[in-house]
């Protein structure tokens, strides 16, 4: 309560912002937004997971930390033409990784263990 909140507009974010009677700061970008957010126009953001854990892992580190529980979970998809012939191997490759349990390690490497911190 009584923070400025800025999060990308016509995002799931921005959507359950409004839901919850909120007035949240819009911005175009994710670039905006968190050009908005170093300048101090906006206290927090809003937005989706992994982003905001690289952003605090990365350009934030030592500057901003994640807090609280997802809202609602997503998951992310990769976007191939027609008769691509990536498609496959790429499959086949996101598949052996959550077999032998790396793409968990990286996940909660890079995304998952600042939520919990």
């Amino acid at each position: 309560r009584g923070k400025r909140i800025g999060v990308v507009g016509q995002s799931t974010a921005a959507r359950f912002l409004k839901e919850i009677h909120t007035s949240p700061v819009t911005y175009s970008t994710t670039q905006d937004m968190s050009e908005g957010f170093e300048r101090g126009a906006v206290d927090v953001l809003v937005y989706d997971s992994p982003l905001l854990q690289y952003y605090a892992k990365t350009k934030g580190a030592g500057k901003v930390e994640t807090v609280g529980a997802l809202f609602e979970k997503q998951d992310y998809g990769i976007l191939f033409p027609q008769g691509s012939e990536y498609r496959e191997s790429v499959n086949t490759a996101l598949l052996k990784l959550k077999e032998n349990g790396v793409y968990d390690e990286l996940l909660s490497r890079w995304f998952l263990e600042t939520i919990f911190d």
